[in-house]
């Protein structure tokens, strides 16, 4: 999916902004979010940026930052990266290698899993029912994190053990810490 977000407000919410504000699969984001997708789309980030996005994931998403040295904290402002998705995108498969750690800024995503390894063909939540992911596990809501299960301390990491698809209308944004970076913000 694509971040370039439209800087034209949406005629139905006020102040809150559009990927493509004359498709019906908009992504429709409020101010906060439109700022952390802004603030975390350049890779230079300097200390008034990361303040930026210290303040904007402290009210999105305080639980990532809870507990964390100041140090981690920036270290987490200075890589993260926000991705967009709209509703019924797949986030990672099961079976997959794990690349992120995500955390639910906006939104919600659904956790199905398959009792048995995935097949080799990647169904995708459109082609279909989302039955073909497997059982539905639960949903994550907004604040929440997910996927850190496939790693571990000792860099062996394991596959992914169950799908993740976005839920909503209004799509959602994630702070997505590459694996690298996982470990250096770990408590």
């Amino acid at each position: 999916m694509n971040n370039n977000i439209g800087s034209k407000n949406s005629r139905r919410n006020g102040g809150d902004h559009s990927l493509a504000p004359n498709d019906s699969n908009a992504i429709i984001l409020d101010d906060e979010t439109q700022r952390l997708v802004n603030a975390t789309s350049s890779s230079n980030r300097n200390h008034e940026v990361i303040e930026e996005i210290l303040e904007l994931v402290e009210k999105k998403a305080p639980k990532l930052l809870d507990g964390l040295a100041t140090d981690n904290k920036i270290h987490i402002a200075r890589f993260c990266q926000v991705k967009l998705y709209a509703n019924d995108n797949l986030v990672f498969h099961q079976g997959d290698e794990p690349d992120a750690y995500y955390t639910v800024i906006r939104g919600a995503v659904s956790i199905y899993a398959r009792h048995s390894s995935p097949t080799s063909s990647k169904a995708t939540p459109d082609e279909g029912s989302r039955t073909k992911f497997g059982v539905f596990i639960t949903q994550i809501p907004p604040g929440e994190s997910f996927g850190e299960l496939s790693f571990n301390e000792n860099g062996n990491h394991s596959r992914r053990n169950a799908s993740v698809i976005s839920d909503g209308s209004h799509g959602q944004a994630r702070i997505r810490m590459k694996s690298e970076s996982h470990h250096s913000h770990s408590t």
